[in-house]
């Protein structure tokens, strides 16, 4: 369910009536630029049966029916780092306090699972294979294509189905360590409006604008993940997250890198060099290991991404 229209989220409040466990994810498209994040391009919330994708890049704030699924805090909402993208509800969103986020990976560090990434516990748990293909593609554009589309209801139906399979597991309702992400606790600050909100469209030229504004502004908070990611787009290098490694006080990241330079092939094991409680930042710290040593691999100005 494809959702853009004021009406087409009003009858999504129909289709998600008495739900109380859903899966969350959110796409962002790739920004070529470092230092420079898009904001989030759609949001998918999944039950058991249908799943509504929200187009959002242009809202400053999200549609009633998607704002309410995601603070009502008596609907359990499944998400695989589901801390980050509280946050990033947060601040894109005016200030939008979501509840009832219960993030899967720190439930699989609880139950020592490994790996514990979204495809790991989507095989350990459901005996199923998760495919990303479409993990870094353009979500903004319009339309979406058939495999964007799969791809995004799919990572969020399986949130849904790997917690009620944890659950399943144990023969609980609820898992002893299952605790919702408090967004009190994160010390967010929203980021300040970049347009005048019409029903669900607006300027996608003053949305652009603000984003990339208010990111480049301050490059240090830029995260390493995404800036990686680029580089990987634009120079056709493979990259993998491989596990989430646990360690005294948290976890650090193992990232690999396939690249070729010179006609020579390069694999890259980067580890995070600090411990983590954060799957964002250990991913982003993981980065900064790999982007310097593909560095020293491939030089300065290979690392960099053409804006163009």
């Amino acid at each position: 369910m494809l959702i853009d229209t004021k009406e087409e989220d009003e009858r999504a409040a129909i289709a998600f009536d008495n739900e109380t466990l859903l899966g969350f994810d959110s796409e962002t498209k790739p920004s070529l630029v470092p230092g420079v994040t898009n904001k989030t391009a759609i949001i998918q919330v999944a039950s058991a049966s249908v799943c509504g994708i929200w187009r959002v890049r242009e809202l400053d704030a999200l549609p009633p029916t998607l704002a309410r699924l995601l603070t009502d805090p008596t609907i359990i909402k499944a998400s695989q780092g589901a801390t980050p993208e509280v946050a990033t509800v947060y601040r894109e969103f005016s200030g939008l306090k979501c509840q009832g986020f219960v993030d899967l990976h720190l439930l699989a560090m609880g139950l020592r699972c490994n790996p514990r990434s979204l495809q790991g516990l989507c095989a350990l748990f459901l005996h199923k294979r998760l495919l990303k293909a479409e993990r870094i593609s353009n979500w903004e554009q319009i339309p979406l294509s058939p495999s964007q589309l799969e791809y995004a209801a799919t990572d969020a139906w399986v949130s849904r189905q790997v917690l009620e399979a944890m659950r399943a597991a144990f023969n609980v309702d609820k898992l002893s360590f299952e605790r919702p992400v408090n967004p009190d606790d994160l010390g967010l600050v929203p980021r300040s409006p970049v347009s005048v909100q019409q029903p669900l469209r607006t300027s996608s030229k003053a949305a652009a604008g603000s984003s990339s504004e208010s990111t480049a502004a301050n490059p240090s908070t830029a995260a390493g993940m995404k800036a990686l990611a680029n580089l990987c787009v634009e120079k056709a290098y493979v990259l993998t997250v491989e596990s989430f490694e646990p360690a005294m006080g948290g976890f650090r990241c193992l990232l690999k890198v396939n690249l070729r330079h010179n006609g020579r092939p390069h694999v890259l094991q980067c580890r995070s060099n600090e411990v983590h409680t954060s799957i964002r930042a250990a991913q982003d710290d993981a980065a900064d290991v790999a982007l310097s040593s593909i560095h020293e691999i491939v030089g300065a100005q290979e690392t960099v991404a053409d804006p163009s």
